[in-house]
């Protein structure tokens, strides 16, 4: 009978160990891989072909996820905005991006991040959902409300240099809105927000 007792117990707690794992934001689930594979732009822009900074359409709504977002980019055409020089927005109460709103704003980011050859760990800081995919990988995601929260560095391996189309899905539902992305070059120990002269659009 205790035999019984302790495998039923192991089998629950499994279950819920496992249940938990699910429930975790899938970038947080994933700090510890190496992402491979990442596609560079093919073919890859020209000189002069790129604006600075990342394009985004805005979606007002208040959203409770990014799959509602996504659902919403699907059906609706965005507002396009001022295009963002980087991705450094941390301003508590104000304006979320280049919105003009400060509370319910869902955005689509789009445009290219450039790397060199090498190890490169990124981390994401935001409030509220975002997913961010780069050459083709979903490298993180936290998708549901929450306060400020930054994710573990995440290793990407970059083998060819150039540019890589990047994508962010981001919303902010009321209060405080945070969208911060950094990296860590190769060969270097110090985080930093990623240059606006590593991000680009198509004019």
């Amino acid at each position: 009978m205790t035999a019984v007792c302790g495998a039923t117990f192991r089998w629950i707690y499994l279950a819920a160990a496992v249940a938990v794992a699910a429930m975790l934001p899938l970038g947080l689930a994933q700090a510890a891989d190496k992402f491979t594979g990442l596609e560079p732009a093919s073919p890859q822009p020209k000189d002069g072909a790129l604006a600075a900074g990342l394009s985004v359409d805005y979606y007002f709504e208040f959203f409770q996820d990014i799959q509602e977002l996504i659902e919403w980019t699907e059906v609706f055409k965005g507002e396009p905005g001022e295009p963002l020089a980087t991705l450094d927005n941390h301003v508590g109460q104000g304006d979320v991006l280049t919105s003009g709103r400060s509370n319910g704003v869902g955005a689509w980011i789009k445009g290219f991040i450039r790397f060199d050859a090498g190890l490169y760990d990124l981390q994401v800081n935001s409030n509220d959902g975002v997913r961010v995919t780069i050459g083709g990988q979903q490298i993180y995601e936290d998708p549901f409300i929450h306060a400020d929260r930054m994710s573990d560095p995440l290793p990407v391996e970059i083998t060819e240099a150039g540019w890589y189309p990047l994508e962010i899905l981001y919303f902010e539902k009321k209060n405080t809105s945070t969208l911060q992305l950094f990296w860590r070059v190769p060969d270097s120990q110090e985080f930093a927000i990623v240059p606006g002269s590593a991000l680009g659009h198509e004019k």
